[in-house]
């Protein structure tokens, strides 16, 4: 059964200087963000890593994505939250991945996102965002990233997907190094 997408108002001037950049688990989200940062550009940092390294710390832990996605994504939701409202307004800022998100991940497990629609619809974020491609060369597993390549792939196609039915344009990034995409990016949002 498919489920009803969040509204999103691309209108909303919260939106205007809020953008996105996503793509399946490895593909060099965090890389191109750390390159905004050292450009001087205002970015905020990806809600999954910070959880999965509090989390993994605690032995007992069960928000995990591999333990428990449900509880996972609801820790990254609020999260994600405060990092929007944490953000000024009236600059540019540059996200490492975003509430909308929560839909590729929650189709990629069959798990319901209904109850992230209203939080997405309250944190409008720029149409135009960010994708990584798929890229085996620079694609690492390992202890916070367990998924093989195969899967982050599908990952990136869920979340394309979902964000082409939210309404979003997508600019896909090319396989360069990191500081040819944060110029590419840049050049993007000055238009």
């Amino acid at each position: 059964m498919e489920q009803q997408l969040p509204n999103i108002d691309f209108d909303d001037p919260r939106a205007r200087n809020r953008y996105l950049i996503t793509g399946g688990p490895g593909f060099g989200i965090t890389t191109t963000i750390k390159e905004l940062e050292a450009l001087g550009q205002n970015t905020v940092k990806e809600a999954a890593r910070q959880v999965i390294h509090r989390e993994i710390s605690q032995p007992d832990s069960t928000v995990l994505p591999w333990k428990d996605r449900t509880a996972f994504d609801d820790a990254i939701a609020k999260l994600k939250v405060l990092d929007y409202e944490g953000t000024p307004a009236m600059q540019k800022v540059f996200f490492d991945r975003g509430l909308p998100d929560l839909v590729g991940w929650s189709r990629y497990y069959h798990k319901s996102y209904r109850r992230f629609i209203g939080v997405m619809e309250k944190h409008p974020f720029n149409r135009k965002v960010f994708f990584t491609v798929p890229w085996e060369e620079i694609y690492e597993q390992n202890k916070e990233r367990p998924m093989p390549y195969h899967e982050s792939v599908r990952v990136h196609d869920q979340l394309a997907k979902a964000y082409e039915d939210m309404g979003f344009e997508i600019q896909f990034l090319s396989k360069v190094n990191p500081k040819e995409r944060a110029d590419f990016i840049l050049r993007q949002v000055l238009v």
